[in-house]
């Protein structure tokens, strides 16, 4: 995991976690722009790629940040499909077929191994990142992961499902992680646009049972909603407030 101290990002005013981009270059500008005029560290939540027109635009934005030492990513399970796909040999999704099918067939190649570099990158990368009582991650978090991200990637990455798949062929989730995050922890996710089963046209803070919070932030870029955005500033980072691109 990549735990980061208010020490780490002293040169900036706090942290823009963004939701799920998917493609969307004109968004993820708007968002890095925003970030760089108001002194914030950008913090991906992951699932750059899929779904929209522009994958390598937004695979190479985002090298730039990483370059530049002004970015995050919490590895998205779109993201980790093509670095399988690339270093193991794995099935691409169908999702990411039609991504590839996008990119001139001289391109593919560079893509997929600028995009295995960005989300084999650490600490820029990793499945969590920690910084005092937030957790950012992408799907979905659970204690174990502060002590062993790799272990406990797939609840990071997709949540917690039921095992079933919806009449679309999605997977049923479940969100018995959201009771089981401790008092004083602050999740912060992407990935579920029907958190809880309601559609997420905000984003949406909960609170579960053992009194910790989750702040889901995928508003459904690149699929007919916009890119949420979380400005968390002041000591800790205790102060939220929330802006779209």
């Amino acid at each position: 995991m990549s735990r980061i101290t208010i020490d780490d990002i002293s040169a900036y005013h706090g942290i823009l976690a963004i939701g799920d981009v998917h493609s969307d270059i004109r968004s993820l500008e708007q968002a890095a722009n925003f970030a760089i005029r108001e002194n914030l560290m950008l913090l991906s939540l992951g699932d750059l790629v899929d779904y929209g027109q522009n994958p390598v635009e937004v695979v190479g934005l985002m090298t730039e940040l990483r370059k530049d030492g002004g970015g995050l990513l919490a590895i998205g399970n779109h993201d980790y499909n093509f670095v399988r796909h690339l270093l193991e040999n794995r099935p691409l999704s169908a999702q990411a077929q039609q991504t590839l099918s996008l990119i001139p067939e001289a391109a593919r190649d560079k893509f997929l191994t600028d995009l295995t570099e960005l989300v084999n990158d650490r600490p820029f990368s990793d499945f969590v990142h920690i910084m005092g009582s937030f957790r950012f991650c992408h799907g979905g978090y659970i204690t174990k992961l502060d002590d062993n991200p790799y272990k406990y990637r797939g609840i990071a990455m997709y949540g917690q499902s039921t095992g079933q798949l919806d009449d679309e062929g999605y997977p049923i989730r479940k969100y018995d992680w959201v009771d089981d995050v401790p008092g004083g922890i602050t999740a912060v996710v992407g990935h579920d646009r029907y958190p809880l089963g309601v559609y997420n046209d905000k984003p949406t803070m909960v609170v579960g049972k053992a009194g910790g919070r989750v702040l889901f932030m995928d508003t459904a870029c690149s699929k007919g909603g916009y890119l949420s955005g979380a400005i968390l500033t002041g000591k800790e980072l205790t102060s939220i407030e929330y802006t779209k691109f």
